[in-house]
């Protein structure tokens, strides 16, 4: 091995080494802000389940989310003739926003997890591919810029993961 294929032996092996620790270490962050988000949700479903039970006297913990929900809407109707139950009624329907508004969240949270953990492990796979071409490499002429746009994106995925994980909690 020449001079420069070492170097280009060493880009690789540091491109798929810190593809490998971004992967694991981002990918269980991620892992964990999801977790939390599906904690807020359910404890939001429990509330609404929670208010929906005293509004209903109806155990609606023992039902599916589902018919929570349409007794909830029931209630709507009910309590604009019986006023008494209004607070009950607002607690019920201010959960049941805050668990829908949950969704939108959840699903940017998992769409950057994957979008992280593909690209990191999509470079990792592309540095042992190219470890078996090094010579090849050594003499392409845009092997440098590639090096350079990978690193770029290395640094650049991540912070817009996390962004996209803390810009609404």
């Amino acid at each position: 091995m020449n001079e420069s294929e070492v170097a280009v032996f060493q880009i690789l092996t540091t491109l798929a080494e810190c593809s490998a620790i971004l992967a694991a270490f981002v990918g269980v962050a991620g892992i964990f802000r999801i977790h939390v988000l599906l904690e807020r949700r359910r404890d939001a479903e429990a509330e609404v389940r929670f208010w929906t039970k005293r509004l209903t006297k109806q155990d609606t913990f023992a039902v599916p989310f589902g018919d929570v929900q349409a007794l909830l809407s029931n209630e709507q109707t009910r309590v604009v003739a019986d006023p008494p139950h209004e607070d009950l009624l607002a607690a019920a329907i201010a959960a049941d926003r805050r668990r829908g508004a949950l969704g939108p969240i959840l699903r940017q949270a998992r769409a950057a997890l994957l979008l992280l953990e593909g690209w990191n492990l999509g470079v990792a796979g592309a540095a042992a591919i190219g470890m078996s071409s090094v010579t090849a490499l050594a003499a392409a002429s845009g092997f440098s810029s590639a090096a350079w746009l990978a690193v770029l994106r290395q640094v650049a995925v991540p912070i817009w993961c996390v962004w996209v994980w803390t810009v609404r909690t």
